[in-house]
């Protein structure tokens, strides 16, 4: 199964060392090294989208890099809209903890009182802001009910969810398991609680009063033109960069495509840290574990991860297609790192903790090389068995100075497969399926790898060893009923 790409092919040309700058402690004097160290990383390659480095609510760094769209060559600008995949959800929870302050609604309201064509009397709104309602995934709905839906809406949904009404997953409220449904139907009773459009809430009562210029709600329609929007690609070591055939596949919000520019990450923090959109004690709420019916706390609040009790610490991830955002805030003091993307960079978390080490310690290290670049070296040459050697060396001699994921492995194994080098392609896989022989990924790979070179057989026998690690692996299930026909 398809996952991350690893960044491009001058990537395998910058192997290097640690570099360690040397310490620092007034804003000042950080901005300048920081911004040195990450001019140096994207003239490598090594970072393609925004950054925002914080210390005390002061700003130290706040640029762009690379491009928005690798066919044209069009450069990231400071008005360049980047999608913040599932970060998006942050928004949506503002909006419904605003409606909140404003006695609009109760968080403990079943969701049935604001949206009565579902059948779910035990789901609260609160259930749907922690992920603990217990609905599947919208993806996985569409994909057994309408999985010819070209560009599902939050309506297409609500009405799926109407006639369908599939099982839930748990009781609410006894456990959290992320499923994108829950904030696609917040976004609905925005709509509904406000009277207005979920887009036009969230642009006149969230993203306006934050000074927030740019940033917008997106729902594709696949017919508009290209504007000032990074477009996202996976970024490869074997082959030219390609647009990422998901981009605009999704016209659903509340959960995903809200786009924000590098002019607007800095007032999005100003905003979170002040009390811009609700109350302070309101806002505490969104990163206050949620506490489940077993008892036990929850990883999540309203709408954001838990911050930890001991540092105020709160790190969010999100994804879509080949966009990734990493944000890591300190509640306490206002120190933060913003990451954004367009290309899936490698090593991205990695990256996050040199610049979070940098602001808190005074201490900058290059983060390790991606594994990928030193086995890709060997491959451009043809010679897998020197590529996994070289793999094997590198993990033995200096395991420190390079990033070993699955990730790495398998994106490099897809593009041999893209490049019909079908045995190298399994080669890798196979390593892969060594390293972490506990991944349901890895022999999902080998299943889909051993299938396209005709060994039927052999794609059962890894297809099956994914189920039995992972029972819900859809596309495991769905290629082995294709397979045993």
């Amino acid at each position: 199964m398809r996952s991350g790409r690893p960044n491009a092919l001058s990537h395998v040309f910058f192997v290097f060392g640690i570099l360690v700058l040397s310490q620092f402690s007034g804003s000042a004097q950080t901005a300048s090294p920081l911004r040195a160290f990450m001019d140096t990383l994207a003239l490598q390659q090594r970072f393609n989208g925004l950054v925002l480095v914080v210390k005390n609510n002061t700003v130290l760094l706040e640029r762009a890099y690379g491009k928005s769209d690798f066919r044209t060559g069009q450069d990231i600008r400071a008005t360049t809209l980047f999608n913040l995949g599932s970060v998006s959800e942050e928004f949506t929870a503002l909006a419904i903890l605003r409606l909140y302050d404003e006695g609009k609604l109760d968080l403990d309201s079943p969701l049935v009182q604001h949206l009565p064509e579902l059948s779910y009397n035990e789901i609260t709104l609160r259930h749907l802001l922690s992920h603990t309602s217990g609905l599947p995934d919208y993806e996985q709905l569409f994909s057994i009910y309408s999985p010819a839906t070209p560009l599902p809406s939050n309506t297409d949904l609500l009405t799926m969810l109407s006639k369908r009404a599939p099982s839930l997953r748990f009781r609410p409220g006894s456990r959290t398991q992320y499923s994108s449904t829950n904030f696609s139907l917040l976004a609905l009773v925005v709509a509904r609680v406000a009277g207005q459009p979920f887009e036009a809430y969230l642009s006149g009562s969230i993203f306006a009063p934050a000074g927030m210029a740019q940033a917008r709600v997106w729902a594709p329609t696949g017919t508009e033109e290209q504007t000032d929007r990074a477009l996202g690609f996976r970024s490869y070591i074997l082959k030219a960069a390609e647009l990422d055939p998901t981009e605009g596949q999704t016209q659903l919000v509340g959960g995903r495509n809200v786009l924000v520019s590098l002019n607007d990450l800095s007032k999005w923090h100003q905003a979170f840290t002040g009390t811009t959109w609700v109350k302070s004690a309101t806002r505490a709420l969104a990163t206050a574990p949620v506490q489940l019916t077993t008892g036990e706390a929850a990883t999540t609040g309203l709408g954001l991860p838990a911050a930890n009790p001991g540092t105020q610490r709160l790190d969010q991830e999100g994804t879509q297609g080949s966009f990734r955002v990493l944000i890591r805030r300190d509640l306490a003091t206002g120190t933060a790192v913003y990451l954004l993307t367009n290309t899936r960079t490698p090593g991205l978390y990695n990256l996050q903790d040199a610049l979070w080490q940098a602001v808190t310690t005074g201490e900058m290290k290059t983060p390790p090389i991606a594994i990928s670049a030193v086995v890709a070296e060997k491959l451009l040459i043809g010679d897998v068995a020197s590529a996994v050697g070289a793999y094997k060396t590198a993990k033995r001699t200096n395991p420190k100075g390079y990033l070993f994921r699955e990730s790495e492995l398998n994106a490099l194994g897809y593009e041999l497969l893209d490049l019909n080098r079908i045995g190298d392609a399994i080669e890798i896989f196979k390593l892969n399926a060594q390293e972490y022989p506990r991944s349901f990924n890895v022999y999902d790979s080998l299943g889909e790898a051993y299938a396209r070179k005709g060994e039927k057989n052999s794609a059962i026998i890894y297809y099956r060893k994914s189920l039995a690690i992972y029972p819900d692996n859809v596309n495991a299930r769905q290629m082995l009923q294709k397979l045993v026909e």
